[in-house]
């Protein structure tokens, strides 16, 4: 079918490895990209960024960085290692050297951060100058790596269209998204399938094990019983703890977020294992539960005030369904009960936190899951349910990208006003 191709080549574009945060990340790849461009050393940067990009990349300790966290650390790493080509990974490379340069940097308050009035979703405005005097820029818009502009003094080395209504979307549907999992050739994507396995739950086992964040992952498994749904819940809160707390550990990406990536997958893998099913089906699980994240993102946007949690969870107790052999109805019914009741949980930025939303996610998703085989879910007019799961999906993503705009500049009014 002439979707399945769209549907692969999405997934290989997303599902993609990230060492650390991504925001932070991507302020560290532009700085490498217009320190790259310069001739001398780069010396000092003014990065201007949107409101999402600033509430995400705040408060999130960078990786490779000895525990420090925020902007001008993130940049400042992304000046000294001046490595584009690592894209998403480039402070996994990170060394004692680095660090060293990167805090003087800091410490000489030679790089300044200021927010753009008005501009949502993922943008950022960076100009490097070196000391012979020379200015690099480098614009990102709508995704992590994707350069928009790049420009070394008065030449524009690289120049693309930046028209919102320009931007092409995969038309994705439930339907269609139930027919490629089930039908498609998984040698064509088991590349991607089997690195998201491995890295993510490498991670969620590093944060299980060892003291991160605030340790949520074993909190969790004390505060709940010993069930494979606490398990599921566990595993995926301990790998946001160990990634919002500086792990530079990789993890395969959902959506352009580590955090949504670990929700997405984690879950559904711990599942399938203490269930003993087929690697085969545990990859088409993972598939569906992907794409169904993908699907929804595709309508809120990269970044807003809606968590990505919430999407991401909802998504992982959709492919467990898939797992247990259930039918598309349930697997529908699961997502919307889930997403439903729990939408409008606020993204308040990359941090600790983001491990309790994910399990408070979760179990909201698998109380879904149990009312679909119940024959308890919401029904249409309940709320925000609409008539299907794919216009309940459109009218989450219009009430995330347009009604929720207000609430993100709130949020990080509040941010920005606190001390830390």
């Amino acid at each position: 079918m002439d979707y399945f191709k769209d549907y692969t080549n999405l997934l290989k574009q997303e599902l993609i490895p990230a060492a650390g945060c991504t925001e932070p990340i991507a302020l560290a790849y532009s700085a490498a990209e217009a320190s790259a461009l310069l001739p001398g050393h780069a010396k000092s940067a003014l990065v201007r960024a949107s409101v999402n990009l600033i509430k995400n990349a705040k408060s999130v300790l960078v990786p490779g960085t000895n525990g420090r966290y925020g902007i001008p650390i993130s940049i400042a790493m992304g000046m000294v290692i001046a490595k584009p080509e690592c894209k998403l990974e480039i402070l996994g490379r990170s060394n004692d050297e680095y660090i060293s340069k990167a805090v003087e940097l800091v410490n000489s308050d030679s790089i300044k951060v200021e927010l753009i009035p008005g501009v949502v979703g993922f943008y950022v405005d960076l100009i490097v100058k070196d000391d012979q005097g020379n200015e690099a820029e480098i614009i990102l818009k709508d995704e992590h790596t994707n350069v928009v502009l790049k420009r070394l003094n008065d030449e524009v080395k690289l120049q693309k269209e930046i028209n919102a209504e320009d931007e092409v979307k995969i038309d994705l549907s439930f339907e269609r998204i139930m027919t490629y999992v089930r039908s498609v050739d998984l040698e064509q994507v088991s590349d991607i399938i089997e690195n998201q396995k491995k890295l993510n739950m490498e991670i969620a086992e590093e944060g299980l094990h060892r003291n991160w964040g605030a340790n949520i992952g074993e909190l969790s498994q004390t505060l709940n019983d010993d069930s494979i749904i606490s398990k599921c819940m566990a595993y995926a809160s301990a790998g946001s703890d160990a990634r919002m707390a500086g792990c530079n550990m990789s993890v395969v990406i959902n959506s352009g977020s580590g955090n949504q990536g670990i929700s997405v997958s984690v879950p559904v893998i711990v599942y399938a294992r203490e269930k003993k099913y087929e690697e085969d089906v545990l990859n088409r699980a993972l598939l569906l539960s992907n794409l169904l994240a993908l699907y929804q993102k595709q309508s809120i946007g990269r970044l807003s005030a809606y968590c990505g949690a919430v999407t991401a969870s909802c998504a992982a107790v959709a492919g467990i369904a898939f797992l247990d052999g259930c039918g598309d109805d349930i697997i529908a019914q699961t997502y919307v009960n889930g997403a439903t009741q729990i939408s409008g949980m606020v993204c308040d930025g990359a941090k600790a936190s983001c491990a309790g939303k994910i399990n408070l996610a979760l179990y909201s998703a698998f109380l879904g899951y149990k009312q679909a085989l119940s024959n308890n879910s919401y029904q249409s007019g309940h709320g925000i349910v609409a008539q299907d799961i794919d216009h309940t999906i459109q009218s989450i993503g219009r009430i995330a990208k347009k009604g929720m705009h207000d609430t993100d500049l709130c949020i990080v009014e509040e941010m920005l006003n606190t001390n830390s």
